[in-house]
């Protein structure tokens, strides 16, 4: 994601997932009402993510 300009989004995305601390079920649970919030307060980055993915590996032919 960092590669591709998504610098907020990958950082996002590393405090939740790459922590070096294995998550357990539970802990990913117990951390959802947080990541829905900072998903709500960044629709933005998130659509222009989704939209570039798209563009890039679905529509790239059309």
């Amino acid at each position: 994601m960092e590669q591709a300009g998504y610098t907020e989004l990958a950082s996002a995305y590393n405090r939740v997932f790459l922590d070096e601390q294995p998550y357990a079920v539970e802990k990913i649970s117990s951390m959802f009402p947080d990541i829905v919030n900072w998903m709500d307060e960044h629709e933005e980055i998130i659509q222009k993510f989704y939209l570039d993915v798209l563009k890039t590996h679905f529509f790239r032919n059309i």
